[in-house]
């Protein structure tokens, strides 16, 4: 589906082949380096091709670290994001649809705090691409007609995001940020709850296209997107905890209390299209104090276990508006009229 500014938001995250794909993977391809410095692999199976600009990074990074801060960031326009602008603009790296765009201001606040990164960073840009193919894996077991042929790109973020779906050259893509990945999960990181939130994001919005034929930019799609790969993930991984699942503990506990406000504030707001409101419910950006940071992933995922009561996961991916609206509408008002029960699986 067309993706406009906020639609794009939607797909964040955070975005992924055969029909069943063998637990024992074939010899690892060899890396190609492209004429723009990322080093491009095949997938094992042929079906997606993996685009990683960690190498360029870290040839930018060991001519940049002796100079002064805004030298640096001239350096990165010129050994990075002019051989990668695709990668480096709203689209992809915006992170409040409220504001006005800036690349420079992003790479000056980024870079005279990135050196604390550089040691997890090291150890994530080594460990996203030797876990992926397990992950994948295990996602396909799940969900085993799962066909995707597309780029996955290790990059950058500018601390945009940990693992996001954007449109890169006009095509959904699935993007992982090793800078926010090492911020965020730190050099140990337990990547699968991640890597099967952003392939269920794959599956459910490149290829099920739920909200097909439906208005853009309507809350209850962000809300039923991100909730259900919370969901996913949550039951891929049952031992994942709230920060592995993209959620945290403040905003599990938070929503527990808040949950009928909250139901009723988005039921109210189900068919809205305001990026403020977007922004204040699923992006880091957000400037509300009343209510938890990006909450809309925890009310999301109480929509889900509600809809999901009588429904196996790959039925539930594979809902359809104008049917996918009404449920999860009722799945709001039966939260809002509470009293809250309990806090989603596995999360107390």
């Amino acid at each position: 589906m067309p993706l406009s500014r906020l639609s794009v938001l939607v797909l964040a995250v955070v975005c992924c082949h055969p029909t069943s794909v063998s637990d024992h993977p074939g010899p690892v391809p060899m890396a190609i380096q492209d004429s723009n410095g990322a080093s491009t692999t095949p997938s094992s199976d042929g079906n997606w091709v993996i685009v990683d600009l960690m190498p360029r990074w870290w040839a930018y990074w060991d001519k940049a670290k002796e100079l002064p801060s805004d030298q640096r960031a001239t350096l990165f326009e010129t050994e990075v994001v002019a051989h990668h602008p695709e990668l480096f603009g709203e689209t992809v790296i915006g992170r409040d649809p409220t504001a006005a765009f800036e690349l420079r201001p992003r790479l000056d606040a980024f870079l005279d705090e990135v050196e604390s990164l550089l040691p997890a960073m090291r150890k994530v840009s080594v460990s996203v691409q030797r876990e992926l193919p397990a992950h994948r894996r295990s996602f396909e077991r799940a969900f085993p007609a799962f066909h995707w042929t597309g780029k996955v790109y290790f990059t950058i973020s500018l601390d945009a995001f940990d693992g996001a779906i954007r449109k890169v050259d006009g095509v959904p893509a699935l993007l992982f940020g090793v800078d926010k990945i090492a911020r965020l999960h730190g050099d140990e990181a337990n990547l699968a709850p991640l890597f099967h939130h952003e392939l269920f994001h794959v599956l459910h919005l490149v290829l099920s296209t739920p909200f097909a034929g439906s208005p853009e930019n309507k809350m209850y799609q962000a809300l039923w997107a991100e909730g259900l790969a919370v969901l996913v993930s949550k039951r891929l991984n049952p031992t994942a905890t709230a920060k592995q699942l993209v959620l945290d503990d403040e905003m599990v506990q938070r929503g527990d209390k808040q949950l009928s406000q909250l139901a009723r504030e988005m039921l109210d707001h189900i068919d809205s299209s305001d990026p403020a409101f977007f922004r204040d419910w699923f992006r880091g950006s957000g400037q509300r104090e009343d209510i938890p940071v990006r909450v809309g992933y925890y009310l999301g995922l109480r929509v889900a276990e509600v809809v999901g009561r009588t429904r196996s996961l790959s039925e539930l991916a594979q809902l359809q508006d104008p049917e996918l609206r009404k449920l999860i509408a009722e799945a709001l008002r039966e939260l809002a009229d509470g009293p809250s029960s309990e806090s989603p699986e596995g999360m107390r």
